[in-house]
């Protein structure tokens, strides 16, 4: 494989147009390890992301001799190591990496069978230590890469304890049960609650058998994550009343924007919660509390058609609009309040009139049924906008 390294070590140092280079399915000796460090310390300015996989003898030595490769050429800001035991020694390095300004993004990640691709608990350990120093990082993929119920709760910890973190993605999917341990609901209390106040912008926790007792810790925890906007949630474990409880719990959440879950149980009382928490039409102030900002729930499969409006509506960036046409909508025109409209303010009345007028008006006759008094005048019987008749000088 040396030989092959010395063969690409031209092509990667004089092309201009290679962003990525990753190289797998080779043992990683110290010669070898030292002309791929050369390469890439040597390499053009377009370069931006490393990687290995499934490579055999990586070293702490050798690791150490890529890292700083990368820090000479500080373009190369992505580090991938996929389906790599990663031991003590790899991780320290790794975890010391962390404590620099140069990476912006590392991956570790395993397979979809997770037979290959590990971490040693000190190695771990040197990874939230580093993680919870730096200040650059803003992904952190580890997915299908068993890091443990100890190693998430690590993860945690350290990005509670760094004010100054800038990760957006954490992406821990198939990665913090194991086989033989699984997070208690308390261990995902404290995992939920050290991320309350993160800078996270998208959370991936799919395949990690969160039950039902673990949902009111988890979106009391998603509800304070201001910054939050997407949530990944293949592969739950959750039945059709917690899958209800979560949807329900979404009502006052002002951030999350996407929701991905396959299995998701589209049951009438999951579609019940979902609707009651996008639009609340009890009365006028329930639908102003509802949730108008997510907006994307998938897969969207077999999803009630009411709830796909609802989720279109929430993409218009203007909150108070959207909750303008809601109750318009589904309070004033769905459930026969037609006659509250002529309590209205008649500053408001033209608005409400006016988004009749353009998104329902096939209503139009219903509300002058209702309110004849828009149109006739009780007092001089005459209508509105008719046009006096002048009367002829004698």
């Amino acid at each position: 494989m040396k030989d092959t390294v010395a063969i690409l070590r031209p092509f990667v140092q004089s092309n201009n147009k290679l962003r990525s280079l990753k190289l797998g399915h080779f043992t990683l000796d110290a010669r070898t390890a030292q002309i791929l460090a050369s390469a890439l310390s040597n390499c053009a300015g377009s370069l931006r992301s490393f990687g290995l996989e499934r490579c055999d003898g990586l070293t702490g030595r050798a690791m150490e001799k890529i890292i700083n490769a990368m820090k000479v050429n500080s373009n190369i800001a992505e580090l991938c190591l996929h389906e790599i035991h990663i031991d003590d020694d790899v991780g320290a390095v790794l975890g010391h990496a962390l404590t620099t300004p140069s990476l912006k993004s590392l991956s570790l990640r395993g397979d979809y069978e997770m037979r290959f691709g590990s971490i040693s608990e000190a190695g771990m350990e040197a990874i939230c230590q580093g993680l919870s120093q730096n200040t650059t990082l803003e992904t952190l993929d580890f997915w299908s890469f068993p890091i443990g119920v100890g190693g998430g709760l690590g993860l945690a910890a350290a990005i509670s304890n760094n004010s100054a973190l800038a990760l957006k993605k954490l992406n821990l999917a198939w990665a913090v049960q194991s086989a033989q341990l699984t997070p208690s609901p308390l261990g995902w209390a404290i995992f939920f609650d050290c991320l309350s106040n993160s800078p996270l912008q998208d959370l991936h926790l799919g395949g990690n058998s969160i039950t039902d007792d673990v949902i009111p810790s988890m979106v009391e925890c998603l509800n304070s994550m201001t910054s939050l906007t997407e949530l990944n949630l293949w592969d739950w474990e959750c039945s059709e009343v917690g899958w209800s409880h979560f949807f329900r719990l979404l009502k006052n959440n002002m951030s999350l924007r996407k929701v991905t879950g396959m299995g998701i149980l589209l049951v009438t009382s999951v579609i019940e919660a979902i609707s009651s928490t996008l639009c609340d039409g009890t009365s006028v102030e329930s639908i102003f509390s509802s949730n108008h900002t997510l907006s994307s729930i998938e897969p969207l499969f077999n999803m009630d058609p009411g709830i796909k409006l609802l989720l279109k509506m929430n993409e218009n960036d203007d909150k108070v609009e959207v909750a303008r046409q809601k109750i318009i909508k589904y309070y004033f025109l769905e459930q026969n309040n037609l006659h509250e409209l002529g309590r209205m303010d008649l500053g408001l009345l033209p608005r409400v009139l006016g988004y009749v007028d353009k998104y329902e008006p096939t209503r139009l006759c219903e509300i002058v049924r209702a309110i004849p008094s828009l149109v006739h005048n009780n007092d001089n019987e005459e209508t509105i906008g008719t046009k006096r008749k002048r009367k002829r000088r004698a």
